[in-house]
């Protein structure tokens, strides 16, 4: 577990988030978009390796806090590891634009801390792209642990129009 922690914590820090024009979505509603989502595809790292079936819980926990719970199954062992992170909104605005950190005690002076934004977004809100401003990560959510091939090349597409290198995504075994 605190080998995940400390990935999650390197694997947005270490990455700049200078703002290459990328767009993300015109408004998330935070309250709709609390819950549990499934990992269903994502960008490879040598940080995630160890992880297959993954799963994000997002709480609010205040109006401009959001508490993220990471959980995957270990490739290995099958065990099931956890990683606590806070976001703060980055754009008040939109909702759109977080700031991410996996280790709190310093979330005030922005260290080890990363950008993420919501790229895309269904109207249901049982679909979305999380991805780095960089375009170096990239993950597509669903609120259910399977979804269609038809919707996930409608998600991939969506991926591809915002500048994401698809063929670089890894699609994760189902969360059971």
């Amino acid at each position: 577990m605190k080998i995940l922690l400390v990935s999650l914590c390197l694997l947005l820090s270490c990455s700049t988030t200078k703002d290459p024009g990328q767009a993300t979505v015109g408004h998330v509603d935070l309250n709709r978009f609390m819950g549990n989502w499934f990992e269903v595809a994502r960008y490879e790292t040598p940080i995630q390796s160890e992880c297959g079936a993954a799963k994000v819980t997002y709480k609010l926990e205040n109006k401009s806090e959001i508490e993220i719970i990471h959980a995957c199954h270990e490739k290995e062992t099958g065990k099931t590891v956890h990683a606590r992170g806070l976001a703060e909104i980055d754009n008040k605005k939109t909702n759109a634009k977080w700031k991410v950190s996996y280790m709190p005690l310093f979330k005030k002076w922005h260290m080890f801390s990363g950008s993420i934004w919501i790229v895309g977004l269904d109207p249901d809100y049982q679909y979305a792209i999380i991805g780095h401003p960089t375009h170096k990560h990239l993950w597509i959510l669903s609120r259910t642990a399977e979804i269609s091939p038809e919707k996930y090349e409608e998600l991939i597409g969506m991926a591809k129009l915002q500048g994401y290198k698809t063929n670089e995504l890894i699609r994760l075994p189902v969360w059971k």
